[in-house]
């Protein structure tokens, strides 16, 4: 009997901690008293016992015989209580720290689209201060061939003066002998 009586204490347990829900399985409430418990257990078990049920499934049968005898007996029935309450407030715990994580998580992703923005406008003005456009660039090259051949220009003559002083040279040489 003491066996029987622990088990039914582990199952309870287990069932409050795996967030299972006795009470909505049976349809009642949870201050049902232990003859309300079995009531609602004979009108469940018309559905589920395996004289009865086509698709009968053995564990729902176990799990109704085990929520009405942990519903019925006051010690199976607390410990059940205690760990349902306590696996409904670690996840109410969970789900606060879930919401802490999001808001610190999207309070750190706002800061780095910041900082990229930031980056982004930084580099767009950098860019913009040294690359030129297609324009430019063709203005940019024209000036300067405009100027390689201003240059060139200037050496064949300043080249032609030089000749046609070196020309004009031995004829003055000539006449002032």
């Amino acid at each position: 009997m003491e066996d029987k009586k622990s088990e039914l204490l582990q199952y309870a347990r287990e069932y409050g901690a795996a967030n299972k829900d006795l009470y909505e399985l049976l349809s009642i409430y949870n201050d049902a008293t232990p003859a309300e418990v079995h009531r609602a257990w004979r009108k469940a078990s018309l559905r589920h016992h395996p004289d009865k049920a086509r698709n009968f499934d053995p564990e729902i049968w176990q799990l109704f015989e085990r929520a009405r005898n942990i519903l019925s007996s006051p010690e199976a029935r607390f410990a059940y209580d205690s760990a349902l309450a306590a696996s409904e407030q670690a996840q109410l715990e969970r789900a606060a720290l879930d919401d802490l994580r999001r808001a610190m998580i999207e309070d750190l992703e706002a800061r780095e689209r910041g900082v990229k923005r930031k980056a982004e406008e930084e580099e767009a003005e950098t860019n913009g201060r040294h690359m030129m456009t297609e324009a430019e660039k063709r203005v940019l090259m024209e000036k300067g061939r405009e100027h390689i051949e201003k240059r060139q220009r200037m050496r064949e003559e300043a080249e032609a003066r030089e000749r046609l002083r070196e020309f004009e040279r031995p004829r003055a040489s000539a006449y002032m002998a």
